[in-house]
C-alpha cells in the first residue's frame, strides 16, 4: 500500500511542480492541490539537497546515486534509464546556473505522511532542463525527473 501511495504522490506532485514553474515567460498555476512545506522540511535544505543530488546524478556514479533514492524509486532507475539521463545532460553542453526554482509540500491524506517537491530550472550552453525532485520526510529521493524546456 505504501509503494502505491508514494507513486500516486510522485505523479501528482510532479504535475504541480511543472505547472508552477515559469514556462516561456508565463507562469501556469498548478491544478493539483499543494500545501506549504511541513515543519519537518526546510526550503533552504531542500534546495541545497536538490542541487547536490543533481550534481551526484551528473557525476556518472550510478551506485552512489541509487543510494539516494527511496526503495520504491530505485526500481525505475535502471542503468539504462540512468544512461538516458546522462546522455540528455551531456547533449545540453556546459552547465551555467539555476535560473528558477519552486518548492512545495503535500500530505498524503490516507497516511498523513509529508512529502516535499522541488523544481529547478538549470541553464546549460544548449538550453534549459527542468528538474523535478520529490522527497520523503527522511529526505530520500522519491522522484527524479528531467524535462527539456522548449525555447520559444
Amino acid at each position: 500500500m505504501m509503494k502505491k501511495n508514494c507513486k500516486k504522490w510522485a505523479v501528482s506532485l510532479a504535475a504541480a511542480v511543472f505547472a508552477s514553474m515559469s514556462l516561456g515567460g508565463c507562469v501556469v498555476q498548478p491544478q493539483v492541490e499543494t500545501e506549504p512545506l511541513a515543519d519537518c522540511f526546510s526550503e533552504e535544505e531542500l534546495l541545497n539537497a536538490s542541487k547536490e543530488n543533481i550534481e551526484l546524478a551528473e557525476s556518472g556514479d550510478y551506485e552512489a546515486f541509487l543510494e539516494k533514492l527511496d526503495p520504491s524509486a530505485r526500481e525505475g532507475m535502471t542503468e539504462s534509464v540512468y544512461q538516458q539521463y546522462l546522455d540528455t545532460v551531456e547533449s545540453m553542453g556546459t552547465f551555467h546556473d539555476y535560473v528558477d526554482s519552486v518548492v512545495m509540500g503535500q500530505t498524503d491524506e490516507e497516511t498523513g505522511e509529508n512529502y516535499a517537491g522541488v523544481g529547478l530550472t538549470a541553464e546549460y550552453e544548449q538550453g534549459q532542463l527542468q528538474y523535478i525532485l520529490g522527497y520523503t520526510e527522511d529526505m530520500e529521493l522519491l522522484q527524479f525527473v528531467i524535462q527539456p524546456v522548449e525555447q520559444g
